[in-house]
């Protein structure tokens, strides 16, 4: 079963980060250390019909993020900023002093963890392009962004765009695209 292997997986990585974390702390660098969790996509198991990911609704697009490095962010901090995964390097690089890329895309997050004021990221851009072997998602482009609205548009498919808005319908069953 797809699942239990996946929860197996999951239970060896949760042992091997409790090793490091065990030896970090036995060192005296474990508040040193910047412990972050995330993963490059969602999953569906059932939501919309669909599993795997690729599509464009909150289950795929939406993925964990946590972080612990006490000298910035006390424990339990909840943030609502939108993060992406291209803002990684260019926080990684601001908190060890390193010179920012002068070409990334992505924007350090350490303005949050500080309560700094920040503007934020407003949206941001999500694409698929069809494949042969996943015959259930089509080419789509969306558009999330910061209030909770996704917009989300197949080319060549107009009557297949949808639109929600996730404050009142988290899970995106309205599609509002009509209204």
């Amino acid at each position: 079963n797809n699942q239990l292997r996946q929860y197996g997986t999951m239970a060896s990585v949760d042992e091997g980060v409790g090793r490091i974390y065990e030896l970090l702390r036995e060192t005296g660098q474990l508040d040193n250390t910047i412990f972050i969790f995330t993963s490059d996509n969602g999953y569906f198991w059932g939501e919309h019909g669909l599993n795997a990911k690729r599509a464009a609704y909150e289950e795929s697009i939406g993925v964990p993020l946590v972080i612990r490095y006490p000298k910035l962010i006390a424990a339990g901090t909840l943030c609502s900023e939108l993060a992406l995964n291209i803002d990684l390097a260019p926080t990684l690089l601001e908190l060890a002093g390193a010179p920012a890329l002068p070409k990334a895309d992505g924007e350090s997050w350490v303005p949050f963890l500080r309560k700094s004021p920040a503007s934020g990221r407003e949206d941001f851009l999500v694409e698929y392009w069809y494949e042969r072997q996943f015959p259930r998602i089509a080419t789509l482009q969306a558009v999330r962004t910061a209030k909770n609205d996704i917009y989300i548009h197949y080319p060549g498919h107009p009557e297949w765009n949808e639109y929600y808005q996730m404050n009142s319908d988290p899970y995106q069953m309205n599609n509002l695209i009509s209204d």
